[in-house]
């Protein structure tokens, strides 16, 4: 990465346990005092088909809200009392549990953008509330592990920062099963949220969706050809 001249900065972890899930947010000081227009944050297994910059230039926080109702809305509604905000504000839907609701900001972590403004303010709220919920181990269980998207939604609901949802097309999963796409409709796939859903060559697997699977080709092409450029052999990563 540093020969192809990518910045690196290394930063300490959040925690450990169900807190390593917030390692992105040690990211954020880095930011303070530079001027950037916006910031994008994304995890590793994301696979961008297009710019990730054609969704940046709103001027407002943009996320995708959660896949599933994670946590589910029951929990989502003591969390939100317990935060001291209105507990009857849950008016969006997942994505694919069309039949929950949840919160508006109760956004998947995979791909963020920020207007780079606001980052030391919402930066700070959202560490804050980040540490909230993992205080909260009796109410969010085994949902622990989602401290940090949900810190960020209260993060959100106490600053008042603008924001405009991003499409499902720009942070799309692809690790449930074909059945479970069913009736999905929308733009072309720009970016791709694939999880462990990855072969042992590193090339994302299909999922039986013929318009899923035409974009997971083109990021597997990408990918192919990026490793050949740099002179990597992908039949070397299984043994890795």
């Amino acid at each position: 990465l540093e020969a192809l001249g990518v910045n690196l900065v290394e930063v300490k972890p959040f925690g450990e346990g169900p807190a390593v899930y917030c390692n992105k947010l040690q990211q954020l000081p880095t930011f303070e005092g530079a001027d950037f227009d916006e910031v994008i944050l994304s995890d590793t297994d994301i696979a961008f088909i297009s710019s990730p910059a054609r969704f940046a230039g709103s001027g407002c926080v943009r996320a995708k809200v959660v896949d599933m109702p994670n946590p589910p809305e029951r929990v989502l509604v003591e969390l939100l009392g317990r935060s001291g905000f209105d507990e009857t504000s849950l008016t969006a839907r997942p994505d694919f549990a069309g039949g929950d609701s949840t919160h508006a900001f109760n956004c998947n972590g995979g791909f963020y953008i920020l207007p780079g403004n606001i980052v030391p303010e919402l930066g700070k709220r959202w560490v804050d509330w980040s540490r909230f919920c993992l205080q909260q181990g009796g109410l969010l269980g085994k949902r622990l592990h989602h401290s940090d998207q949900l810190g960020f939604m209260l993060a959100m609901i106490e600053g008042g920062f603008r924001f405009d949802a991003l499409p499902l097309a720009a942070n799309f999963p692809t690790h449930f099963g074909a059945d479970n796409y069913r009736g999905i409709r929308g733009a072309e796939i720009g970016v791709l949220h694939y999880h462990d859903k990855v072969d042992d060559h590193g090339a994302l697997l299909p999922t039986g969706v013929a318009k899923i699977d035409k974009a997971i080709a083109v990021a597997n092409k990408r990918i192919a050809k990026g490793r050949a450029a740099l002179g990597i052999d992908g039949a070397l990563l299984s043994a890795a």
